[in-house]
């Protein structure tokens, strides 16, 4: 009885194994990696030397570069971050460790909120004199 048992569970388990997908490997590139060159000091020879990587990084100069046109024009940090292709954490991840970069960014800031305020008292007459006018 034992061994019916046996065949019958080996044979479910052979059904399961015929159907089941098996994931197929992807290459680094296909993920969106891509090679980069690297200096790195080798603490062996005491020099430097280059060495080339595979890199996911998705928010380089160019995506930086578009992140900062759209915050200063709408002063949104997750409209500029979607406009780059990334997330709201991975700007915050590289304004702590790009200085050059978050640098750039509180100009961008002070520059919008310099143009919100410019609008504001430009802009329309105070709503008092509006309603006078009509």
């Amino acid at each position: 009885m034992t061994n019916s048992n046996d065949d019958l569970d080996k044979y479910a388990d052979d059904y399961d194994n015929s159907f089941r997908v098996r994931p197929r490997l992807r290459s680094l590139i296909s993920r969106g990696s891509k090679p980069v060159k690297k200096e790195i000091f080798d603490e062996d020879t005491g020099e430097w030397r280059t060495v080339i990587r595979m890199s996911r990084d998705k928010f380089d100069d160019e995506a930086k570069a578009r992140f900062l046109a759209v915050y200063g024009r709408w002063g949104r940090m997750g409209e500029a971050a979607s406009a780059a292709g990334v997330t709201s954490q991975t700007v915050r991840k590289a304004l702590e460790d790009d200085e050059d970069f978050a640098e750039a960014m509180m100009v961008q800031e002070e520059e919008y909120t310099t143009k919100l305020i410019g609008h504001q008292r430009c802009g329309e007459k105070p709503l008092r004199q509006r309603w006078q006018s009509h």
